[in-house]
């Protein structure tokens, strides 16, 4: 039985939606819309909520959500670590992040995933936002209804990380 999926990219001037149904061993794109943010004198938080409560009434009640945050509101970085090790990678990348990132540790959260492995090491691509940021988007998600499965990096998502080619 397919399963309605919605990936939705949160913006300054719209919200854009993009709707498949995922199967058991088919996916098919069932569309893709815009929802425009107002200009009114609200909060842009609360202008963009509103945009993303009006445009999921076109979307199935039962789709599972995924929202990618803008990326004003995040740090990324690729961070060189001169080893391999997960676990090391998991102790460190704060440390790395710390005198990277304006905030302190304490005031952000974030990510990583490994990008590349090989004999010299690893590079790491890691991901901050202002916790006050990310609460801000898990209350308003509260107010509407909207639950969202995982949040995402929008510039992550449209420029995938190209192939590392050793030289």
């Amino acid at each position: 039985m397919a399963h309605p999926i919605c990936g939705i990219d949160v913006g300054a001037f719209s919200i854009k939606f993009v709707v498949f149904e995922v199967g058991f061993r088919q996916t098919t794109f069932r569309g893709a819309f815009e929802e425009m943010v107002d200009d009114g004198a609200d909060p842009l938080l609360t202008r963009q909520v509103r945009a993303v409560r009006e445009g999921l009434a076109r979307v199935s009640s039962d789709a599972t959500l995924y929202l990618a945050l803008p990326g004003d509101a995040l740090s990324i970085r690729t961070l060189q670590l001169p080893f391999a090790d997960q676990r090391k990678i998991d102790q460190v990348i704060g440390y790395e992040l710390e005198g990277q990132i304006v905030h302190s540790l304490e005031d952000v959260v974030f990510d990583h995933v490994t990008i590349r492995v090989d004999d010299d090491g690893s590079s790491v691509l890691a991901v901050a936002a202002r916790r006050e940021h990310v609460a801000a988007w898990l209350g308003a998600r509260e107010e509407t209804g909207v639950h969202p499965r995982a949040l995402y990096p929008a510039p992550l998502l449209y420029h995938p990380t190209p192939p590392h080619h050793p030289a």
